[in-house]
């Protein structure tokens, strides 16, 4: 992926990096100076990304998603959660689609969003918020947590992403190549479920 500043550059257009204004605290009590107080940013971010035409480009997108978060003060961790619950979305997941129909539409639909995810996509962190987001969406019930809960559509999900260089190949190996370990320490999950992570991952290697 291409590493931009914080004042990056999407074709043409600079991003900020910075928010004024009203503050709000984090889970944890921390002041996030620019933040509104009651909302929530990724679900926002999310509408954005299931309100896009993909008869427009996707570039006027990313404009938009990044005053967003210049407004909010949000992270490109925030932007890329939001991006990737909306594309899962937009695909019509069923509970009975089967894994071979899923790895098409996502193919198809990342045809035109993986651009915006590698803009969005600066290192590792913004990697991991992809595959949490993931896996929020493979546990969050309804059709898509039915579909993604059935293997090998999760396996399926993660190909995908690795085949269009959204998860670099960074976050499954080492720089030797050897077995595969992705660090999760700092994702929100259980072990279980950190474990599957891994071991689809190391079947895609």
């Amino acid at each position: 992926h291409e590493n931009l500043s914080d004042d990056g550059d999407f074709d043409g257009m600079t991003f900020g990096n910075g928010a004024s204004g009203t503050a709000t605290h984090d889970d944890e009590g921390f002041l996030i100076t620019g933040r509104q107080r009651g909302i929530d940013v990724v679900k926002e971010l999310k509408q954005l990304c299931l309100e896009h035409e993909t008869s427009s480009p996707i570039e006027n997108l990313g404009i938009e998603l990044n005053s967003f978060k210049f407004s909010q003060n949000a992270t490109y961790s925030d932007c890329v959660t939001g991006a990737t619950l909306a594309i899962l979305e937009r695909i019509g997941i069923t509970a009975e689609m089967s894994a071979g129909k899923l790895g098409v539409a996502l193919k198809n639909e990342l045809e035109h969003w993986a651009p915006l995810l590698h803009k969005f996509c600066h290192g590792i962190d913004e990697e991991k918020s992809v595959l949490a987001a993931v896996e929020s969406s493979g546990i969050g019930g309804g059709a898509i947590g039915e579909c993604l809960s059935r293997a090998p559509a999760f396996r399926m999900v993660l190909q995908m992403l690795h085949n269009e260089d959204v998860v670099n190949e960074a976050i499954v190996s080492d720089l030797y190549d050897s077995p595969v370990e992705i660090e999760l320490s700092n994702l929100n999950a259980s072990e279980g479920l950190k474990k599957k992570i891994r071991a689809e991952f190391k079947y895609l290697k």
